[in-house]
């Protein structure tokens, strides 16, 4: 607060910066994978076991994963053990630049990690006008959070800029490796495959909003799925189908309903 007050920051700025350090500065520390020296003495069939509870429930977070998982039950668990990567970050490391060629999907495990669209930095912003810089800031990332989720389904240039806050760790997915994956699974393969190209399709007509995050992108899961192939769309539709007629047991009218 001294050192804003003798340069003279602006009352509301100065406010704005020291609530972000308070903040920031309160953030339970993460104890790290790396950290943890004795899970390397695990065996093997130990460390697959708590992999899967690792990495499965994150995984299962991208929802037609958690779809095809309910298609094949060890898919989520192939992947996990064979697909996934654990990344770590120092304060202030870079995780990806604006339109970087992304082949991963990242999904915070530990820490806070910023990120910024591309039209809120200062060496691209020549053609963005004062008026939308108001209304585009850097946001923090935490934990379970998603990045670059898209670059599973289609080539993904990134859309801003992602750097650790604080020490941080990261699940990644690369589409690469979950495609070796998929060959160990043709019945959810030809489904993703499906996925694939109707997500593209997709998106070049609805034309959303680009961004890492896809929570900010606006179209929803469900209009992927209804445009789906029939085939792949009855595959995806029958679990919840089969739930449904489960929880209605015997009752007739109940399934009518």
């Amino acid at each position: 607060a001294l050192f804003l007050r003798q340069h003279r920051i602006p009352v509301g700025l100065s406010h704005e910066i020291q609530d972000q350090v308070v903040s920031r500065m309160g953030m339970e520390q993460f104890v790290a994978r790396k950290d943890v020296v004795v899970l390397n003495t695990l065996s093997t069939s130990f460390r697959q076991k708590l992999e899967m509870e690792l990495y499965g429930p994150i995984l299962g977070s991208i929802s037609f994963l958690g779809t095809c998982d309910q298609l094949d039950d060890t898919f989520i668990n192939d992947l996990a053990t064979n697909a996934v990567a654990w990344k770590c970050l120092d304060a202030g490391d870079q995780l990806f630049e604006p339109c970087d060629d992304a082949e991963t999907a990242h999904c915070v495990i530990g820490g806070t990690l910023a990120y910024t669209p591309k039209e809120n930095l200062l060496s691209l912003v020549t053609e963005t006008s004062s008026t939308q810089l108001t209304q585009l800031g850097s946001v923090d990332i935490g934990r379970g959070t998603w990045l670059c989720e898209v670059a599973l389904w289609c080539h993904w240039l990134t859309c801003g800029r992602a750097e650790s806050i604080t020490p941080s760790e990261l699940l990644t997915l690369n589409r690469e490796d979950m495609a070796k994956v998929l060959g160990f699974h043709p019945g959810v393969s030809q489904v993703l495959q499906d996925y694939n190209k109707t997500f593209c399709n997709v998106m070049l007509a609805a034309r959303p909003t680009l961004s890492d995050l896809r929570c900010n992108m606006k179209f929803s899961e469900d209009s992927i799925i209804c445009a789906l192939p029939q085939e792949s769309r009855i595959k995806v539709s029958k679990p919840a189908l089969e739930a449904v007629y489960y929880a209605a047991g015997d009752d007739p009218d109940r399934i009518r309903s």
